[in-house]
């Protein structure tokens, strides 16, 4: 079932009133180089292909992130931004968006232009809270693989290193 017809469905005249509202999803019209185009808030069937995408950056073993920083995941965490403005970005003249621009054209942009669009995708679907918390673990994930290789090359780690403890340094 699409959002539209959540959106536009109403209920039957005994149903009583629904304990929340469902507003429209958030649109911004716009003109680049002579074409019309819509970026739309994210759908939850483009929420979950960018939820999973992301996800599959990392690797997991035993149900554990395992490691983050392998070709592919570096691969992956660089198409996001593009791929999320893919999801959102459409052709658009009138009042309903069209058909959604292809990766592959979005792809041949200005970087700059992608990382504005993705920026504000992110912000009108809701994802800045979540690109920010997945940064915030990447980036102590990749410090205590740090600490872990050096542990296991025999090197104990320095004492105001992420990893240290007050056993280990002390």
């Amino acid at each position: 079932m699409s959002q539209e017809s959540l959106v536009q469905t109403s209920a039957a005249p005994d149903a009583g009133a629904m304990p929340f509202s469902l507003d429209d999803p958030v649109e911004i019209k716009f003109s680049w180089r002579g074409k019309k185009y819509v970026l739309r808030e994210l759908g939850e069937d483009g929420h979950l292909t960018y939820s999973h995408f992301r996800l599959a950056s990392f690797k997991y073993e035993g149900g554990k992130i395992t490691n983050v920083v392998t070709q592919e995941s570096v691969n992956r965490q660089a198409e996001t931004p593009a791929l999320l403005v893919s999801l959102c970005l459409f052709y658009g003249d009138g009042d309903e968006p069209g058909a959604p621009v292809p990766l592959e054209e979005i792809k041949k942009w200005p970087h700059r232009h992608v990382e504005k669009l993705s920026d504000k995708a992110e912000e009108i679907s809701g994802l800045k809270a979540e690109r920010q918390s997945a940064e915030v673990v990447t980036k102590k994930i990749e410090e205590l693989q740090g600490v872990l290789n050096s542990l296991q090359e025999g090197n104990a780690p320095l004492k105001n290193s992420p990893g240290a403890t007050t056993a280990s340094s002390g």
